[in-house]
């Protein structure tokens, strides 16, 4: 078993940026992807070429697909055609991108999409020739169309909501500022009925000691007999 690690060990040293790619063709072609991943990534550790970073972002599923394209096209292809395959395959990858996250209401979604459309405009101009580019970049310009009309839809909805909400909190306002005029009202008009009671028994009181006075006054009076007689 040592002796088949070591021998293995030497063979994959005596390999070279090209016969990893060979061999990550041969696995992306079988279906074996991860392996096919693992071979492009083994080639550009030996030497880093546009072929093994574009084949990379071809066969890979994750975050690295849109790197490895960049990273193809920062190291030059010689080919044009090829160039503009790079682009497309970015584009693609891009309009993915966007339609995978349509359903959570990314607010990046025409983001995703200027970036796709900007790489097909790019493939366009390697290869104006390309008719699928071209309909992919009708497509994701629609797309983008719809995507903007969407968010519209939903700030135009957002600011219907803000605005309803402001509108309840002030009726609310409102309405709570009526009930405490209504309530300090209420309270003047009971202090207004207590006071009315309360002169009303003050004049009782006054014209009970009136009248008590005028019983002294005539009490205190000497009693006069009325002459009866006659005058002759």
């Amino acid at each position: 078993t040592i002796a088949a690690i070591v021998l293995a060990s030497v063979a994959n040293a005596q390999q070279t940026e090209r016969d990893f790619v060979r061999q990550g063709n041969r696995y992306f072609k079988s279906g074996e992807k991860d392996k096919a991943v693992t071979s492009y990534q083994k080639s550009i550790e030996k030497h880093a070429t546009v072929e093994a970073f574009y084949n990379l972002g071809c066969v890979s599923q994750d975050s690295t697909t849109i790197e490895s394209y960049m990273k193809a096209e920062s190291l030059g292809f010689a080919n044009q055609r090829k160039r503009s395959m790079n682009f497309h395959n970015m584009g693609n990858t891009w309009y993915l991108v966007t339609l995978s996250r349509m359903r959570s209401n990314d607010e990046n979604l025409t983001k995703y999409l200027d970036s796709a459309i900007e790489c097909y405009k790019s493939a366009l101009r390697c290869n104006p020739n390309d008719n699928q580019t071209r309909y992919n970049l009708a497509l994701a310009q629609w797309l983008k169309k719809g995507a903007q009309q969407q968010q519209q839809q939903n700030q135009q909805q957002q600011q219907q909501q803000d605005k309803d909400k402001q509108n309840q909190d002030k009726n609310n306002q409102d309405k709570q500022q009526q009930q405490q005029q209504q309530q300090k009202e209420d309270k003047k008009e009971d202090k207004k009925d207590e006071m009315s009671d309360q002169v009303i028994e003050q004049l009782l009181q006054s014209a009970q000691q009136d009248e008590k006075d005028v019983q002294k006054k005539v009490n205190a009076q000497p009693n006069r007999r009325r002459s009866l007689e006659k005058d002759w």
